[in-house]
């Protein structure tokens, strides 16, 4: 025997929730805000919670926390698949004394694999408005997810299939954007350099330009660099100048 009683497997299921088929319904429980933590695997930007704390404050919060149940050994039960910023919002107006903030309802799903939780975290995130470097990172991402899971023998995610074709296509449907913009960011991914990585992250998604290539994406931020470079030389220049004449 294990020595597990089946009280101590009913209350691990009931926290776990049960895995089902994609459906209109889904699991929801009242959890302390206190025994959730964040994704590692995150990689969206967290920002302007002190506005959204504002929101929740005046209207509640008006869309379930996604987690997961898996204990991360410092007492706190489930991890956060989506939902991170009104988290942290909650947290910040717990802090200051609301205790009405103290409870989240969460919705509760379960994973067979890593791969599996990592594409639930992009498809709850997907309809984000993002910049360049958040895009080329989800498209990376999401690849990398689809490539596993078709190599394990899904057949389809989201009623997308997996087996027929091209991955663009799908990660097109996914994503809904064009294939042309999933392979436009597929080659920068791959060409781009990691100083240029680091200066993308300053383009907007809509900079992305619709019928630009990677050349002309790469050249154009170069010219960028040159140009903000060559404004520079001048401005020290005409300040030099200046300095002389006084």
């Amino acid at each position: 025997m294990s020595g597990r009683s089946v009280l101590q497997n009913l209350n691990e299921q009931s926290k776990a929730g049960v895995r089902e088929e994609p459906r209109g319904r889904f699991r929801t429980k009242d959890i302390e805000i206190t025994n959730l933590y964040p994704n590692s695997g995150n990689f969206y930007p967290v920002h302007e919670i002190e506005e959204l704390a504002l929101n929740i404050q005046t209207a509640g919060l008006l869309q379930n926390i996604v987690v997961t149940y898996d204990p991360d050994g410092e007492g706190r039960d489930y991890r956060i698949i989506s939902g991170e910023r009104r988290w942290r919002a909650m947290l910040l107006l717990l802090e200051k004394g609301n205790e009405q903030f103290r409870l989240a309802t969460c919705q509760i799903k379960q994973h067979k694999t890593d791969t599996e939780e990592r594409l639930n975290l992009i498809m709850a995130n997907s309809y984000r408005v993002k910049d360049a470097a958040t895009l080329l990172e989800e498209v990376a991402q999401l690849k990398s997810c689809l490539q596993e899971l078709r190599a394990g023998g899904v057949r389809e995610v989201n009623g997308v299939p997996l087996t027929e074709g091209k991955l663009r296509t799908a990660m097109a449907r996914l994503l809904e954007i064009s294939e042309t913009k999933i392979a436009q960011l597929e080659a920068v991914n791959k060409n781009l350099i990691p100083e240029l990585m680091e200066r993308i992250k300053a383009v907007s998604y809509t900079h992305l330009r619709a019928h630009e290539t990677r050349h002309d994406l790469v050249c154009r931020l170069l010219l960028e660099k040159k140009k903000k470079k060559k404004n520079n030389t001048t401005n020290k220049r005409i300040c030099d100048q200046s300095k002389q004449q006084k």
